[in-house]
């Protein structure tokens, strides 16, 4: 799955350059799971909608939550999360059939040695597109004041800002970046798959309705 910073990358442009707050904190509160003390995969699999076989949710059953939540919400704000927070399940859809799939059948070594390829190659992108222009500049002054607490509450609000903290922490540290080279997800892979992804749920939401 892809980390923060791609995440934000889509939710910026998917709204035309001018993520809300609350769109770009819900744009990483699937991943909330991860603040949860004694998570397990299973809870992973119903934050992100996946069925108990871990099979990702169809694009018929997105539509149809998305709309349930939009139903029930009450404000601007509580949209903007829940557009963020269905947004982040399409992009993991997507990173997983369009990008990591071919990792995967490509590295040759060890599950080990895959899992840490892995990470130093997404842990690089995320200080890549941090240094990226004038919205990562500003991504962290507008996700602390992202408002939680809404539909659906498959995360708790608390979860949800304690996993933000958590990831804003991480990337202020500098020492996190392992200053390497991506060989799989290069600069020029992800920029695509950013554009590509940001194009394709907008055209999702005028099709469904929902925009």
């Amino acid at each position: 799955m892809p980390w923060p910073m791609v995440h934000f990358a889509i939710a910026e442009q998917a709204s035309g350059g001018n993520a809300s707050p609350s769109l770009l904190l819900g744009s990483i509160a699937p991943d909330a799971i991860h603040a949860r003390e004694h998570a397990t995969r299973a809870d992973k699999r119903i934050t992100h909608l996946m069925t108990e076989g871990g099979d990702f949710p169809t694009c018929e059953l997105l539509r149809s939550e998305l709309s349930t939540c939009l139903d029930q919400a009450s404000g601007c704000e509580e949209r903007q999360y829940i557009h963020g927070y269905f947004l982040h399940i399409y992009t993991d859809i997507r990173w997983t059939l369009d990008l990591y799939s071919d990792f995967e059948a490509g590295f040759h070594g060890t599950r080990d040695a895959e899992r840490e390829a892995y990470h130093k190659e997404v842990s690089q992108l995320e200080f890549i597109l941090l240094r990226s222009g004038l919205w990562s500049s500003s991504v962290f002054d507008r996700l602390v004041l992202g408002k939680a607490g809404f539909a659906p509450s498959l995360v708790k609000k608390d979860e949800v800002l304690r996993y933000r903290e958590m990831k804003l922490e991480w990337l202020r540290e500098s020492a996190n970046e392992p200053r390497i080279a991506p060989d799989y997800f290069t600069e020029e892979l992800v920029r695509d798959f950013i554009d590509r992804t940001s194009e394709e749920w907008r055209s999702l939401l005028i099709e469904w309705r929902l925009a």
